[in-house]
């Protein structure tokens, strides 16, 4: 948030009313294309339980986030 002197600049502290459409009546919302593992998901599982197993965390079977632009692409 830009301030000036203690205040927001603009005079509001939130513009979500302006900024949030209700989600029409009849839209379909759309399927997620969750992407796939991959070796390199398995390799950089194996390297961060070797590496890093005393941190925080822990993996999850379902992968979140496209990691390369084939699966970036099914998001869109």
């Amino acid at each position: 948030m830009l301030m000036h002197q203690g205040e927001p600049l603009g005079g509001q502290w939130t513009y979500d009313a302006e900024n949030r459409l209700k989600f029409p009546k009849n839209a379909v919302v759309p399927v997620v294309e969750w992407p796939k593992k991959t070796a390199y998901h398995a390799e950089a599982q194996q390297y961060t339980e070797a590496h890093f197993s005393e941190n925080l965390g822990a993996f999850c079977d379902q992968f979140l986030y496209p990691l390369d632009h084939e699966s970036a692409v099914l998001w869109l």
